[in-house]
């Protein structure tokens, strides 16, 4: 970075701050590419940071109580009883989100898989 400061030709400057915030942003990341040492750079897994690339999906307490009871609606509990799928709802008003989880858990853990 002070290499590109300190250059006083533009020219030069763009591609050292460009390189030199290309540089941070994959610090950030805790991964550089395999290919910055090498003098041949047309391998393609030289260009992956394929350990640091991951899909996390996450739903709150409040979302998983919904598609609990969008599943109730749609009759896809047939291991519960008819009372027990009408009582559902009068639990989730009485409980807190991360209780009724709990406890839907417990009661119901087949049920719970198959959604989550």
């Amino acid at each position: 970075m002070k290499e590109a400061l300190s250059s006083n030709s533009g020219r030069k400057r763009e591609p050292l701050l460009f390189m030199a915030l290309l540089n941070t942003c994959l610090l950030l990341l805790g991964m550089e590419p395999d290919h910055w040492n090498k003098r041949v750079v047309n391998r393609r897994g030289y260009f992956r940071l394929s350990a640091q690339r991951s899909c996390h999906y996450a739903q709150s307490a409040i979302q998983k109580v919904n598609v609990i009871l969008w599943a109730k609606e749609h009759s896809l509990f047939p291991e519960m009883s008819e009372a027990d799928r009408n009582q559902l709802r009068f639990k989730v008003w009485r409980m807190p989100p991360r209780s009724f989880l709990d406890w839907f858990r417990s009661e119901y853990p087949t049920a719970y898989l198959r959604l989550f």
